[in-house]
């Protein structure tokens, strides 16, 4: 080998170094740069997942409440609902009972009615 050609072959091998250098340098950047892209999914996907759990805590609370406030209403509802009944019943006996009382009065009212009734007649 002559040292024209031990010349080229070092050169050629120092190219070779050189590009092998150069790829891994821009291996780096781009390791680094998907290093920065990867963090930035991992925030943005850390800050979504809170306000997802922030979002489902106020939906389960407020899925809470209304059941509570339904359950309320219910409790409400029926107490309401008894005492309508016992309004009614009540209503129905004081109905009957004027019922029987007029019933009374009208039995005491008509002989009184056809005494006073002849009475008025030949006296006037």
């Amino acid at each position: 080998m002559t040292n024209q050609e031990r010349q080229r072959q070092m050169d050629f091998i120092l190219e070779q170094q050189a590009r092998f250098e150069s790829s891994i340098q821009v291996g780096r950047e781009e390791l680094a740069q998907i290093r920065r892209v990867l963090i930035s999914a991992i925030r943005l996907a850390r800050r979504e997942r809170s306000e997802s759990r922030a979002k489902f805590n106020a939906l389960t609370d407020a899925q809470i409440r209304s059941e509570e406030q339904f359950a309320a209403f219910q409790a409400q509802s029926a107490a309401f609902q008894a005492q309508s009944a016992a309004s009614q019943a009540q209503v129905s006996q004081a109905l009957s009972d004027l019922s029987q009382a007029v019933v009374q009065t009208n039995r005491r009212i008509d002989p009184l009615e056809g005494t006073r009734g002849n009475g008025d007649g030949s006296q006037g």
